[in-house]
């Protein structure tokens, strides 16, 4: 119920030159359907729309990083202990769909919302259509808009700058935290991320 399949439906149809479109009638039911070429055997620029593309470069660079998260589902002290946080709406901004679902999988047990973003762009883009959620997770290495321009623009922004937020990245080798912090993040983690940690931090942030 969080359109993920949709979203990864899009983008694999358009890394396939192909679209992918949308009939629907309130009470009714939606058609998807997906036009693709006959022959994806030849080089092809990807289609390009009016919504968020991943281009086939981006995808092959997040594939083979070594940043995947590898988390351990909470045990019952841990979800005791961070009861408040329980059926929090997180905006969770990350380009890996294997770590959205990491992610949401970890934390299925304390039933947050989640709206998810692939990119900085379309982050921004949810903020401005959509209810604002109690926390952002923002990935930092991300196709189109990256996590440190998507931050100072919703920092800067009267209607979002409250809305406590947390960057991920893999390593800090160039002083990430330190950027973060000057552009008015409230905090950072790194990748290994320890469940305790995250929802230790979520829990400092959201009141």
């Amino acid at each position: 119920g969080t359109g993920l399949g949709l979203n990864i439906s899009r983008n694999m149809s358009h890394l396939l030159g192909g679209t992918i479109e949308v009939e629907s009638t309130y009470g009714k039911g939606s058609c998807f359907s997906i036009n693709l070429p006959t022959n994806i055997d030849e080089p092809h620029e990807p289609v390009v729309s009016n919504e968020t593309l991943v281009r086939p470069e981006a995808t092959q660079a997040s594939s083979s990083r070594e940043s995947s998260l590898q988390l351990e589902k909470p045990n019952d002290d841990i979800v005791e202990k961070y009861a408040s946080l329980k059926e929090k709406h997180i905006l969770l901004v990350e380009d890996d769909m294997r770590n959205v679902f990491t992610m949401m999988a970890a934390l299925g047990r304390f039933d947050f919302t989640f709206t998810v973003a692939t990119n900085g762009q379309e982050a921004i883009e949810k903020l401005e259509s959509e209810a604002q959620p109690d926390i952002i997770l923002m990935d930092l290495m991300m196709p189109v808009m990256n996590g440190f321009e998507a931050a100072g623009i919703i920092k800067n922004n009267i209607s979002w700058q409250s809305i406590p937020m947390i960057t991920v990245t893999a390593n800090d080798q160039n002083d990430e935290e330190k950027q973060c912090r000057e552009l008015g993040v409230e905090d950072f983690i790194t990748k290994p991320i320890e469940i305790s940690v995250l929802l230790k931090k979520m829990a400092e942030l959201i009141k």
